[in-house]
């Protein structure tokens, strides 16, 4: 069987220049498909790895109790003291503690090219400041000096915003700030602009107020008994984050919206890249309708005609695939934009197309060209019940990918389980339907009329979805349930039916 398979996918791919017009369908629409995807999710990396970068594990940021993010914090001088006094503060060379009082406002600048002004982050830091953020480096100019109106502007937004070179002057609430440094550090940080954190309490009116404290622990463990600390202190009223942990949930909105944008604009492209497999194999076989039929008068059976086919969509599948993610690569690979990221402030950041994001591109183009060249290998080769076997097979192959696929992520929300599950078996409820419809036609060998064609439709797809979809769904949820349990009894709703 092997050299009949081999064979046969050898006459496959040596006609394929005679139908090139049709296999550049399936090439192009699958490009497009992992190009969008690829590219769509490279922002999404790349807005991950830039807040990644911002936090340092030995660092904590304190904010006022119950701030979602740093722009909603007020602190007061008293409270800083307090927090730089706590045990654990890590200490410099003189015995002073390692911490920054931090003013964070927004202020307008104009983009380049434009007129309009966009929010940009203003950050008011103390010397310590420079301190917890090793990976600050000035490139140009100097830093500010303590008590002027001077500016330290991040690349990002040096690149990004008029009026932030070194020796300009711009104008921040009603007052003239002079840009005197350049600094690059690879993270979110790029994006926004450093002063004298007490001269930007007196430019906005917030003398001896704070928005955050900066400040280092002695040890990365020590986490924990900081903040329990600082939680029975009762004359504060503060919330203490790891300063990787705070970045990575700033990054939790802006990216699930991609993510989910890039998904739903891929499932749709998907489904008309299949569409565009299925009519080009379809062609691809009924041209080939005698040297078929030849092939199995002299001999070859009916499972190396299917994978012939089925090998030569998933080829065409994967040209277009790895075409959509090198153009992917070359258009956005490093390109570095700015987006309205949290607190509603710019944020400047660059395209990452990982190898890892190539390889999940390369899969939905394997998988788009396996659902396209389904179908037509099976019409090519199935003339009798018992090649149906070979599909059952197959069949039973894909369910047992998705089965796997769905335990492998152990550790995401029981929601994302069940929407995958039951997705997952309207699939191949309507793939049933399909199976048990060509069944019928085929051994009918009679033509129906469109009140009997619309009879057989609802008596196969009624089975398909209301009989196959739940036996799947609870096969596939027991399958998550022995590989995850704790996973479930983690779920919200399952605690309060166990609270209950």
């Amino acid at each position: 069987m092997l050299k009949q398979i081999v064979e046969t996918v050898s006459l496959n791919l040596k006609s394929i220049p005679q139908r090139i017009g049709l296999s550049l369908v399936i090439v192009v629409g699958i490009a497009g498909v992992v190009g969008v995807f690829t590219a769509l999710f490279a922002m999404s990396r790349g807005i991950e790895a830039t807040f990644a970068a911002s936090g340092d594990p030995r660092n904590v940021i304190v904010m006022r109790g119950g701030s979602q993010a740093e722009l909603n914090s007020t602190l007061n001088l008293e409270t800083m003291q307090i927090v730089e006094r706590t045990a654990g503060v890590a200490r410099d060379e003189k015995g002073e503690p390692l911490a920054s009082g931090e003013v964070i406002v927004i202020t307008e600048l104009p983009r380049k090219g434009e007129t309009l002004g966009a929010n940009v982050t203003m950050r008011g830091i103390t010397a310590d400041g420079f301190v917890l953020r090793p990976n600050l480096k000035i490139v140009e100019g100097r830093a500010f000096t303590p008590g002027l109106q001077e500016l330290l502007v991040g690349r990002g937004a040096a690149n990004q915003f008029e009026g932030l070179k070194v020796g300009t002057t711009v104008r921040l609430r009603g007052g003239d700030w002079n840009v005197v440094g350049v600094f690059e550090s690879n993270d979110s940080f790029e994006s926004e602009i450093f002063a004298d954190a007490a001269t930007a309490q007196t430019a906005w009116g917030r003398p001896n107020t704070f928005s955050t404290v900066l400040t280092r622990l002695d040890s990365p463990d020590g986490i924990k008994a900081f903040q329990a600390a600082l939680k029975t202190d009762p004359r504060v009223n503060v919330e203490a984050k790891n300063q990787v942990a705070y970045y990575t949930e700033q990054t939790q909105q802006t990216t699930q919206g991609i993510r989910m944008l890039g998904t739903a604009v891929a499932f749709i492209m998907g489904l008309g890249a299949i569409f565009a497999a299925l009519n080009t194999m379809y062609a691809a076989v009924s041209a080939r309708t005698r040297e078929i039929a030849t092939l199995r008068a002299i001999g070859f059976g009916g499972f190396p005609v299917v994978v012939s086919v089925l090998i030569e969509a998933m080829l065409l599948a994967l040209l277009g695939g790895l075409a959509g993610a090198l153009i992917a690569y070359v258009l956005f690979n490093g390109m570095t934009v700015s987006t309205l990221g949290s607190g509603f402030t710019q944020l400047v950041f660059a395209f990452k197309v990982s190898p890892g994001l190539v390889m999940q591109g390369t899969i939905i183009a394997l998988v788009v060209g396996l659902l396209g060249g389904l179908l037509p290998a099976l019409q090519s080769s199935f003339s009798s019940l018992k090649s149906w076997v070979w599909f059952a097979k197959i069949v039973e192959f894909l369910l047992s990918i998705e089965i796997v696929a769905a335990t492998l992520h152990a550790d995401g929300p029981i929601a994302v389980y069940l929407f995958a599950v039951l997705a997952a078996a309207v699939l191949n409820g309507v793939l049933c339907y399909f199976v048990l419809r060509y069944l019928l036609l085929r051994r009918s060998r009679r033509e129906f009329g469109s009140i009997w064609k619309l009879l057989l439709t609802v008596l196969t797809l009624v089975p398909g979805l209301l009989l196959l979809g739940p036996i799947l769904a609870i096969y596939a949820l027991r399958a998550i349930w022995t590989s995850a349990p704790e996973n479930l009894l983690r779920n919200p709703g399952v605690e309060g039916l166990r609270a209950a």
